[in-house]
């Protein structure tokens, strides 16, 4: 999971023409889907994400289910959130993808496989943003939880990836979750560390390699 992550981000940003003057992307698993309203979501996000950062409140990116696949249910105004960043489909900019690069080697010599987990240890290191601002109704739900590996009862999708056009900005922090202080493991083998680093861009030889000769 977390070479396929490492490897979509440096493909979006820096190995398409067709895109490379892109705002930002949306980066989602193929087992979501999305509510008609979805790209009106993404245009939005994206002007009040260079809104806050004028202001010098740069966020990590536009979240887009407020309820992390079902796990919660928070009770928001509707509008749009700031809320602590853990997982989910969510829209990067080029800055943001920028400062992951500029720290690779924490995110890729962290051993944990889960990208999600990854950042949120970023995050903790006050490396990269640790805020999301995401809308007050899901704009993505996660089907692939309907008898998969984690159970959250029947999920319809088509009541829950409703419409959205809100405008106006609300505080919510919500919950703040943060990494192990070892991650959770099945990334401490020195092959998947040095690929990581060669995928961002990073000479693997520069701060560890030569250690595992």
């Amino acid at each position: 999971a977390k070479h396929h992550f490492t490897w979509i981000l440096k493909t979006v940003f820096t190995s398409l023409d067709e895109v490379k003057d892109a705002d930002g992307f949306l980066f989602m698993e193929e087992d979501y889907v999305v509510a008609p309203t979805v790209y009106e979501t993404v245009w939005t996000g994206l002007f009040l994400l260079r809104k806050l950062a004028e202001k010098g409140d740069e966020l990590f990116g536009v979240g887009m289910d407020p309820t992390r696949g079902g796990l919660d249910k928070p009770s928001l105004k509707k509008g749009w959130h700031p809320a602590h960043f853990t997982s989910g489909p969510m829209v990067l900019t080029p800055p943001i993808y920028q400062k992951f690069i500029d720290n690779a080697d924490v995110y890729c010599k962290f051993d944990d496989y889960n990208w999600d987990w990854s950042l949120v240890h970023m995050m903790d290191e006050k490396l990269i943003p640790a805020r999301v601002l995401q809308p007050s109704v899901a704009q993505t739900v996660h089907i692939g939880t309907e008898g998969g590996m984690h159970v959250h009862g029947s999920v319809d999708s088509r009541s829950e990836a409703n419409p959205f056009h809100g405008k106006k900005m609300y505080s919510y922090e919500g919950r703040r979750w943060k990494s192990t202080a070892v991650g959770y493991g099945g990334w401490g083998h020195p092959q998947d560390q040095k690929h990581c680093l060669e995928l961002c861009g990073v000479d693997p030889k520069s701060w560890f390699w030569g250690k595992f000769k």
